[in-house]
């Protein structure tokens, strides 16, 4: 897995998972189109209740003109999602990154440029990024994971610990934060994908694991992305980095 384009010719499909319609899917998606990077496709997986299907097309539909929708009947688990958002994908050259995106995190406008220029720069396979949590606040919400000897997840925070850049020289990781990965897509057939049976908290873990068997690198890209109330609009944030929706 060597190699690529230059970081602003590098194209990114950003695979949305919804699970409804609301305040925090809106300014997930205001957060996608006002980025600055030149080649950025967007594909929402709605796999939420059937009652919010409508509500869901018509947001993307208002933020996204263009965007391909992939409705989704049943509660299918992020794997699965994603999985049948890229089969719904029918037309355009395959993408050199896939960004897969919870329904519960925004980004400033440069937050997926620069994730892919570390990706790019450091040849990495998998990057993540800080996640920081709602509104103003300055705790520190996700920053990946390890495992405990019997393979159990084990968050490299502690809840409500405050970001003093304590963790900034720490940037290769057993697993990225869940709300935004960006990995190589090549990478990503290669491994086979999320495993649709392993269920959401555990999956991002259980396909940064794989791509480290087999000799990728998985990295945080220090962005801060953070969560933001699901009855809010969308918070300000650092100069470069990503806001989390909480709820």
């Amino acid at each position: 897995f060597q190699g690529g384009p230059r970081p602003g010719t590098a194209s990114v499909l950003a695979v949305v998972v919804a699970r409804g319609p609301g305040p925090a899917l809106e300014a997930v998606l205001a957060s996608l189109a006002a980025q600055d990077h030149a080649r950025l496709e967007v594909l929402v997986v709605d796999a939420g209740p059937a009652a919010g299907h409508d509500q869901v097309v018509e947001g993307v539909g208002r933020f996204l003109p263009g965007s391909t929708i992939a409705v989704l009947d049943g509660t299918p688990g992020l794997g699965a999602s994603v999985a049948a958002g890229l089969t719904a994908r029918t037309s355009g050259p395959p993408p050199r990154f896939l960004l897969i995106l919870g329904d519960d995190v925004v980004a400033n406008d440069t937050a997926v440029r620069r994730m892919v220029e570390r990706a790019v720069e450091a040849n990495l396979g998998i990057v993540g990024a800080k996640v920081l949590g709602p509104g103003e606040s300055r705790s520190l919400d996700d920053l990946g994971a390890s495992v405990d000897r019997f393979g159990t997840r084990v968050p490299l925070v502690e809840p409500g610990e405050v970001d003093q850049g304590q963790y900034d020289t720490r940037r290769d990781v057993l697993s990225v934060a869940s709300g935004a990965v960006l990995v190589r897509t090549d990478l990503y057939e290669a491994l086979g994908g999320l495993d649709p049976e392993v269920v959401d908290g555990d999956a991002v873990l259980e396909l940064c694991w794989r791509a480290h068997l087999v000799g990728a690198s998985v990295s945080t890209c220090l962005l801060y992305t953070s969560p933001s109330p699901r009855d809010a609009t969308l918070s300000p944030m650092p100069s470069c980095g990503w806001k989390k929706e909480g709820g």
